[in-house]
Order: C-alpha cells, then sequence, then structure tokens
C-alpha cells in the first residue's frame, strides 16, 4: 500500500472532522440542510487553514450519491472520485498557473455542459487572487448567472488583491489561524495513531513554528519523527527547524537589564559562534517583546503557549515598562527587519539593534526602578496593591509613585508596613518608604530623553 505523508493521511473527508474552522462548517452545513446553496463561494485565510480540504467536502456533500447531505459517504464513487481530484464534475484549478483570459474563456464554455455524475458542476479555484485582470472580467458574467447546475467556490490567501466586483457576487468565509492549543490537541491525536511520543514542550515548539497552520504543523511533526528518536525532545525540534529556545532569548534579556555593552556584545558573539542565524534570533526578540505586551495586559498563558515558568519571566520584563515604551522598542525592531533581511553583515545589524535596546534597560537600571514582577514573586497581594505605581530606590529610600485616584494613597497607607517588608526582602536591606503622588513629568517617556537610534558607544558609557 502506497504510504501517504500525514498532512494528506490525516486530511479531513467530512465536515465533522474540520478542525478550527467552526462558522464556517455551520453555515455551510445549514446551507445544505435548507437547500439554500449560493452560486458562488469564497474561502481566505492564511495557508494551511483548510480552505480547499473544506471546499472538496463541500463538493463531496453537494454530489454525493446518497443525496445531498452534511455527512457524505466518502464510499460512493463520486466521493472517492473528489477525494483523489479526478472528479469530472469537480474541477480543481490552480489560479497561479492558470491565471489568463483564455483559460477562463475555456472554463465559461465547458461549464455550459450538465455534470457527467453528480448533481452539480464546482469549480475550485485556488489562489483567485492570482487571476488577471481581463481573466476576472471574463468570468463575472457567468459568476453572476451561472447554470443553476454550476457552483464556484474560489479559495485565497490575499483577499484584498481580488475585485469588489468578484467579492460581491460571493459568499465570503475567513478561515482564522488555529491556536497553539488547538494544534497541540491536533498533534497529539496524531501522535497517537502513529503510536509517536513527543515531550509537552516539543508539541508546543511545533505549533509556534506552524503559525496557526495546523498543515505546517503536520508536515514539521512528521519531519521530527523521522529525525529524532522517542521520546522526541523539545531540543530535537529546536535541532531539526533552527528554532531559537526561550532560555536563549531570557538569558539575552538578562544581559539587557545588566545594562553592561560589553557583555551584550559577548553574549552575541556567542549565539554567532554557536551557529544560530541572526535573522531568526531577531525574529524570536520580536515574537518575545509581542508575548511581553500580552502578558502585561493580562492574557493568559494557555492563550499564548508559554509555561507558567516562561509567563513570569515575560511578566517581569514587562512591568519595567509601560505599554508606550513596549511600542516603542517593538517599532525599532520592525524598523530592523529589512536591514537584517538584505544586508551582508546580518551580525553587525543585530549588535546595533541591541545597543539601541540597551537604551531603554539601562535608564530603567539607573533609574532604580523595581519591577512588579520582583515583588509578586516575594508576593502576589502586595503587588496588586502596588499595581499602577512605579517604585524608585534611591540611596536606601523607595518612593513609591502613585496615579492620583481617589482612595489610592489610603490602601498603600494601610499596607505600608507589609509594603516595606516586601521590599526589604528583594534589597536585602532597611529602607525608607515615601508615598509620591505622580506628576506628568514621571510619565515622561523615555523616547523624550533618549533618542531612538543609536548614536554611539559613548552615549551609553
Amino acid at each position: 500500500m502506497e504510504r501517504k505523508v500525514f498532512s494528506l493521511k490525516y486530511r479531513p473527508k467530512t465536515f465533522d472532522e474540520i478542525c478550527v474552522q467552526e462558522v464556517v462548517v455551520r453555515t455551510l452545513k445549514n446551507a445544505i440542510l435548507n437547500n439554500k446553496i449560493h452560486n458562488a463561494y469564497l474561502f481566505s485565510g492564511p495557508r494551511g487553514t483548510g480552505k480547499t480540504t473544506t471546499a472538496r467536502i463541500f463538493a463531496k456533500a453537494l454530489n454525493c450519491e446518497k443525496g445531498m447531505t452534511i455527512n457524505p459517504c466518502n464510499q460512493c464513487e463520486i466521493c472517492k472520485e473528489i477525494d483523489n481530484s479526478n472528479s469530472l464534475d469537480v474541477i480543481e484549478i490552480d489560479g497561479a498557473s492558470n491565471r489568463g483570459i483564455d483559460e477562463i474563456r475555456e472554463l465559461r464554455e465547458k461549464a455550459r455542459f450538465n455534470p457527467i455524475k453528480g448533481r452539480f458542476k464546482v469549480y475550485i479555484i485556488d489562489e483567485v487572487h492570482m487571476l488577471t485582470t481581463e481573466a476576472f472580467n471574463a468570468l463575472l458574467k457567468i459568476l453572476e448567472e451561472p447554470p443553476p447546475y454550476v457552483k464556484f467556490i474560489f479559495a485565497t490567501t490575499n483577499p484584498s488583491k481580488v475585485p469588489k466586483t468578484i467579492i460581491s457576487r460571493c459568499q465570503r468565509f475567513d478561515f482564522r489561524k488555529a491556536t497553539c492549543e488547538e494544534i497541540v490537541s491536533r498533534l497529539k491525536e496524531i501522535a497517537k495513531k502513529e503510536d509517536l511520543i513527543l515531550e509537552e514542550d516539543a508539541y508546543y515548539q511545533i505549533a509556534k513554528r506552524a503559525d496557526g497552520a495546523i498543515r505546517d504543523a503536520e508536515v514539521i511533526l512528521e519531519q521530527v519523527s523521522v529525525f529524532a528518536s522517542l521520546p522526541i525532545k523539545s531540543e530535537d525540534v529546536e535541532k531539526l527547524l533552527g528554532v531559537v529556545p526561550e532560555r536563549i532569548i531570557f538569558e539575552y534579556f538578562s544581559e539587557l537589564k545588566k545594562g553592561d555593552i560589553k557583555e551584550v556584545l559577548k553574549f552575541l558573539v556567542r549565539i554567532e559562534q554557536e551557529g544560530r542565524d541572526p535573522f531568526e534570533f531577531y525574529k524570536s526578540i520580536l515574537q518575545s517583546f509581542r508575548t511581553i505586551l500580552l502578558v502585561k495586559n493580562g492574557l493568559p498563558k494557555k492563550a499564548l503557549g508559554i509555561t507558567e515558568e516562561e509567563y513570569q519571566e515575560f511578566n517581569e520584563i514587562g512591568n519595567l515598562f509601560s505599554d508606550q515604551e513596549i511600542y516603542e522598542m517593538m517599532n525599532i525592531l520592525i524598523n530592523y527587519e529589512r536591514l537584517l533581511k538584505y544586508t551582508s553583515f546580518p551580525e553587525i545589524a543585530l549588535e546595533s539593534l541591541s545597543l539601541s535596546l540597551l537604551k531603554y534597560f539601562r535608564l530603567k537600571k539607573e533609574m532604580g526602578i523595581i519591577s512588579l514582577g520582583k515583588i509578586y514573586s516575594v508576593s502576589p497581594k502586595i503587588a496588586g496593591i502596588l499595581e499602577d505605581t512605579i517604585i524608585k530606590e534611591v540611596d536606601n529610600i523607595v518612593n513609591i509613585y502613585y496615579q492620583p485616584i481617589k482612595g489610592k494613597l489610603i490602601i498603600l497607607q494601610e499596607h505600608e508596613e507589609e509594603i516595606r517588608e516586601v521590599l526589604k526582602k528583594i534589597l536585602n536591606k532597611e529602607i525608607k518608604i515615601k508615598f509620591i503622588q505622580r506628576e506628568m513629568k514621571e510619565e515622561k517617556k523615555i523616547s523624550e530623553i533618549f533618542d531612538k537610534t543609536f548614536e554611539g558607544f559613548e552615549e551609553l558609557k
């Protein structure tokens, strides 16, 4: 028997097997049950989210020998032909390689003939946005008033390039990316059927790299099952895919927090000597800043696909900065993308980027700010009380700057002794506490103190 790759072997064959796209599945089922089939459908969404698979299942549901049904039998000749892509009534067209007006004219001529075996002649055009303007214009008339036995299903990863005149004649369905948890659940199902054993972290490494595409995750799972021996570990996935592990990113942040230029540069030289791709490292830093922002704003770790330890690490970094400052650092990172991609010396670009970020971390260190993350690790209760405050230590005096909210000072004063004990543990010395209402000058953005771009080593010395 011919061996099938995972992405084909476990490709959904019924509506109930489709993962993630509940809204799409429910609407298509109801359309079949109520006999309200539209002339044309537009399936849009990222790669690997099931657009073409759903189109095939819909075509089977319309043409199954057992009648129009939301549960095609997959046993009759028509269902099997559609599954094998050799049905004469379900025509799959690659829009990228059949994009001209002549191909569409040929389609229009053939669409005039009745289906050979099924009830409907279904045209599935993949990557429809690749058609030329002339081809789209040729498609318009038959799309608006097709023969009653002709249905069109268009799939695209870039709906913005599909003319509005086409979209207006279609029912549009937007396919969403799968979450990390949904991908992990799918991978575990396949691993169980294939007798594969993976560590929990390995599943999440694959899910993160798949970026919401279940098909990509299935391909990676098969690849790593060939590469590594059981049980498959997260380190195996990292080696195979060139992934930068979180521990390396946290080590990088640790060097930034120290505020020492030499140590940061030493770290970058070390990861270069380890053979890590500078652009992959850059992408991991940018992704980490996004995670920091999401953690800072209360998204749960399950939604982000990270462990409790990673969540606390990101939370501690996030508590050092305001949302605005994190946005600024993310903008710096984004502005470096093209440079890192196309420069002949990506290592130098990564060093320049790191020194730009170092300004933010270094300023925070010089300001003597104590992060809520550190306080949370000692006392979650006190961290909650000190939320929305800025805590600075200067010469054994801890200034706690609070927002001018009614009752805030009273709450702080009521817990002053507990706050002092927690800060004493963190700083490992006797301290005094002052509560100060925050003024506008305390809200000054770092960008107003330092320029966004790095201008030289001297400025940081």
